[in-house]
């Protein structure tokens, strides 16, 4: 069977980008995001909403020196066959270029399982290149990681201040996973919306994926006002 997770990418949940002893909530999500990687037993694709294009690429080192985080760097294996197939299917280019933080920060909270084939969606990518995706990846032997933070609005601190909507949207998201997976689709178009969210093409591919499937919620919390989720959730190929 095919697994597929959901981790953040928020690269203050890096130990090394720590000003200070994490929270209690931040140690829970790494926590969860290490539990992840350890459960996933193929070779995983691991989908980043933030390339500057859309494709998947193959560079396989990254680091977070644009955020200010000197010595936050990630190394992984990649499956070059994978990847041509995948882009192939997808029709969509191999990149030549540096990963994006959607996919250094989740190598460095898990390590994910190896190898990882990392894939770009263009910031703001249009529903249509998820779908896409989602059609390029039924029937490969691989498992599915998102790469996202939920809410952008959900307390005062948030990057977009606290939104009328925002911690209700945030909850009624997570409770529709646990139900069936399939609410991702509309749950990340309306966080993307409304809640402020980068999070609406990578799940959509895992709500394409998994419908039908309940996910189950490792650790869901917001201590810098964003929303952290990790999640997991198992289905057919």
């Amino acid at each position: 069977m095919r697994s597929g997770a959901i981790v953040p990418h928020a690269p203050l949940l890096v130990p090394m980008a720590a000003r200070r002893p994490p929270s209690p909530a931040v140690a829970a999500v790494r926590a969860a995001a290490r539990a992840v990687a350890r459960s996933s037993t193929r070779e995983t694709v691991l989908i980043s909403p933030h390339g500057s294009r859309s494709g998947i690429y193959v560079r396989s080192r990254g680091d977070l020196s644009g955020f200010g985080v000197p010595g936050a760097q990630a190394a992984w294996v990649t499956d070059e066959a994978v990847a041509s197939e995948l882009a192939e299917r997808w029709q969509r280019p191999l990149l030549d270029q540096a990963p994006d933080h959607g996919i250094v920060v989740p190598v460095l909270l898990g390590p994910l399982a190896q190898p990882v084939v990392a894939v770009a969606l263009a910031e703001g990518a249009a529903a249509e290149e998820a779908e896409d995706l989602a059609a390029a990846l039924r029937g490969m032997d691989v498992d599915i990681v998102a790469s996202v933070n939920t809410g952008a609005g959900i307390t005062a601190r948030a990057p977009l201040g606290e939104l009328p909507e925002g911690l209700e949207l945030e909850r009624e998201v997570v409770a529709g996973l646990t139900r069936d997976a399939a609410t991702l689709v509309d749950g990340g178009a309306a966080l993307a919306a409304r809640g402020g969210s980068c999070a609406s093409a990578p799940l959509t591919v895992l709500g394409r994926l998994f419908a039908g499937v309940p996910g189950r919620v490792l650790a869901h919390e917001w201590p810098h006002g964003v929303g952290y989720l990790v999640a997991t959730m198992r289905g057919e190929p």
